[in-house]
């Protein structure tokens, strides 16, 4: 996974055009940025396109059987074409009727739903077994089209491994986000908590959730990022911003650790809040945001459950 030290870098790179695409037969695409490979930069623009600053487009796919020489040239969508298809373990959770891949309902060894933002039991979920899904017009299939790259070669359907071509355009709300000036709280806290305690990333995908500012900081545990929300508004943050904020947090690359959040927030909203089970903290002087963060940090570091409180700070 490739996590660069400002996610900036991501949008600058498809603006100025310095990502390249090659296709090597052992390993499949491989992704360039001038003349440096960069493994896993399409899944950061990925993340970046599913946030809405990036459009992300599959040219074409290739598939390795026993991690290279392709077998199959192409898998496609027998409803649209679209060569973004993949094999996945499909469950449904009962009560909400959300059908996703069985390990986007795992989280730290537990079972939870990213629709219903709650913890299930195993009997809530629903083995649907495995199917082809087409990311681009979101049919299910058993079998999907097939072009062969070698006619003589065979080799079973659901053993192989898929491996994309893509390619990445701004939208303008990315185009607005690589040119907006950064704000006063994100420079703060950046001064106040860059490269201490793991924290590799001080700033904002977004810039702000409706009237709410927002800072995110991100640090790394267990080699995987993790992601405080910082939010911040002149007047109260609304239930309409928290889910909002709460909605663009959710991510299969990373985990939401905590949100800390001003004491103006209205009642419906920290009930909401409370209500997600999301860790959160409520910090009343900015000045003092570095040091809760860091106290946010420290707790997941050391596996110390991080439990919701206000602050008398």
């Amino acid at each position: 996974m490739y996590w660069p030290d400002d996610p900036y870098f991501g949008l600058s790179i498809v603006k100025e055009g310095r990502l390249r695409v090659v296709f090597d037969q052992e390993r499949g695409y491989l992704y360039f940025v001038d003349n440096s490979e960069l493994k896993g930069i399409d899944e950061f623009l990925d993340e970046l396109a599913s946030i809405g600053l990036l459009q992300m487009a599959v040219e074409d796919n290739n598939v390795l059987v026993n991690e290279k020489l392709p077998i199959y040239e192409t898998l496609t969508c027998p409803e649209c074409g679209s060569p973004f298809v993949s094999h996945e373990t499909l469950a449904q959770h009962d009560r909400c009727g959300t059908v996703l891949p069985v390990a986007l309902f795992e989280r730290e060894g537990h079972l939870f739903c990213p629709a219903c933002n709650a913890e299930i039991k195993q009997e809530e979920l629903i083995d649907l077994g495995t199917w082809y899904i087409c990311h681009s017009c979101g049919s299910r299939f058993q079998f999907p089209m097939v072009r062969f790259n070698r006619g003589e070669d065979k080799a079973e359907l659901g053993t192989e491994k898929v491996v994309y071509k893509k390619s990445y355009a701004l939208t303008p709300r990315g185009i607005s986000a690589l040119a907006a000036p950064p704000s006063q709280l994100r420079e703060a806290l950046k001064k106040g908590l860059y490269q201490r305690e793991s924290i590799f990333f001080v700033g904002s995908f977004y810039g702000s959730i409706s009237h709410a500012e927002e800072v995110e900081v991100f640090f790394e545990y267990a080699h995987k990022p993790h992601q405080v929300l910082v939010l911040k508004a002149n007047s109260k943050i609304t239930e309409l911003d928290l889910k909002s904020a709460i909605d663009t947090t959710k991510s299969n690359l990373y985990d939401t650790e905590a949100i800390v959040i001003t004491p103006t927030a209205d009642k419906n909203a920290l009930q909401f809040l409370k209500n997600s089970k999301l860790s959160y903290e409520v910090c009343d002087k900015e000045e003092k945001l570095p040091d809760v963060i860091l106290g946010i940090v420290k707790a997941r570091r050391t596996t110390v459950p991080l439990r919701a409180r206000a602050l008398s700070l």
